[in-house]
């Protein structure tokens, strides 16, 4: 008798900066629509475009707390921080298929992500290593798609004192508020701050 086909793995990295119900939801629907894959959320350690987001201790344990919630078969890795220079899909991708030669990597990125693929590093190389799985966002003609949400509404409305607990975990909030991540004032805490 055979055994049975490795488990897929899907990877779903971004800044996560802040993670948001939207985040969940797609890592909700991979789960629930690829019932053989075990997915792995990487936040990205640096930016690979140069963009400034919060340190990564802040934007993992935010992850850690966001995605407890998806159940076993959902892993947050610092993978990503413990390698150097900015977090390329690519490089990332490579190292997952040496350490998984036997699982199947799909690559789980938005549609407004994947518009930009001419910004990515080696885009025809990840479409050999891995199988793409776009969730799209905003209204459209699809299956599924995410309410058009980003992290960057999220800091906007969180520096304006709007509230964000219809938009991201209440773990998430929490942390926020602790930390006082993404205030306006100096020394609150704010963006790229390590404490």
């Amino acid at each position: 008798m055979s055994s049975p086909p490795a488990r897929s793995l899907t990877v779903f990295g971004g800044s996560f900066d802040p993670p948001h119900v939207c985040h969940l939801l797609a890592c909700t629907w991979i789960l629930a629509t690829h019932p053989t894959t075990e997915v792995l959320v990487l936040p990205a350690a640096e930016h690979p475009l140069g963009k400034e987001i919060t340190s990564f201790p802040h934007r993992f344990a935010m992850c850690k707390a966001a995605f407890a919630v998806c159940g076993p078969r959902v892993e947050v890795s610092d993978l990503e921080a413990r390698r150097p220079g900015p977090s390329y899909t690519i490089d990332t991708l490579r190292i997952l298929s040496t350490l998984h030669p036997e699982r199947p990597l799909i690559l789980a990125v938005g549609s407004d992500v994947l518009a930009r693929q001419t910004e990515w590093k080696d885009f025809p190389a990840i479409l050999k290593l891995a199988t793409l799985l776009v969730l799209p966002r905003g209204a459209g003609e699809t299956p599924f798609f995410l309410p058009d949400l980003s992290s960057t509404l999220i800091r906007n409305r969180l520096r304006s004192g709007d509230s964000l607990s219809d938009l991201v975990p209440a773990e998430v909030l929490a942390y926020l508020t602790v930390h006082h991540l993404y205030a306006e004032a100096s020394g609150g805490g704010g963006v790229g701050d390590s404490r």
